[in-house]
C-alpha cells in the first residue's frame, strides 16, 4: 500500500520583492491608486496585507519592480508615505492535501521553523497550499528542513 503523504510538493521562488508601503497619510485613497496601478499594468501580487490604515505590503516578481517603483515615485506627488523594495528574501511555497484534511499541518510547519530559528515574514495559506517569505540567506536551511520533518 502507497503511503499518503500530506505534502507532496515544495517550490523557492527567488525573484520576488517585498513592497512595503508605510507612514500614510491619506490611506483609502491611496490604496484605492495602488490597486488602480497593480490592475492598469496587470501586475501579478500576492501576499497582500493591509496593517491599521498606516501599512501595506505586496510581493511582486522581479520583472514588475521597476514599473511599481516609477509609480509609486509618481504616487509621492499627491500621497505623503514612505515606501521601501526588499529583495532580500525567498518565496518557499508547500503543496498537498494535507492542509485540507490537517489544520494541525500549518501549525506544525511554523512551530518547526520556530524551534530551528527560521523566521516568516509573511506568509499565505489555502487549503492546498502554504507560501512563506522566508529570508534568502535561510533559504537552503528552510528547504532541508522541512524535507527532513515533513518527509517531502
Amino acid at each position: 500500500m502507497m503511503e499518503k503523504k500530506d505534502i507532496t510538493g515544495l517550490s523557492i521562488d527567488d525573484k520576488v520583492n517585498k513592497i512595503e508601503v508605510s507612514n500614510i497619510k491619506n490611506y483609502h485613497n491611496l490604496f484605492d491608486a495602488l490597486l488602480d496601478i497593480l490592475g492598469f499594468h496587470n501586475i501579478k501580487f500576492g501576499m497582500f496585507m493591509q496593517c491599521k490604515q498606516d501599512k501595506i505590503s505586496f510581493v511582486v516578481n522581479d520583472i514588475d519592480v521597476a514599473q511599481i517603483k516609477k509609480e509609486l515615485e509618481l504616487l509621492k506627488k499627491d500621497y505623503l508615505f514612505e515606501y521601501v523594495i526588499r529583495n532580500d528574501f525567498d518565496c518557499i511555497t508547500l503543496v498537498g492535501l494535507g492542509f485540507v484534511s490537517s489544520p494541525q499541518l500549518s501549525i506544525d510547519i511554523y512551530r518547526e521553523l520556530n524551534n530551528k530559528e527560521i523566521y516568516i515574514d509573511q506568509s499565505i495559506i489555502s487549503n492546498l497550499s502554504l507560501s512563506m517569505l522566508i529570508d534568502r540567506d535561510k533559504s537552503k536551511e528552510t528547504v532541508s528542513i522541512l524535507s527532513e520533518s515533513f518527509n517531502i
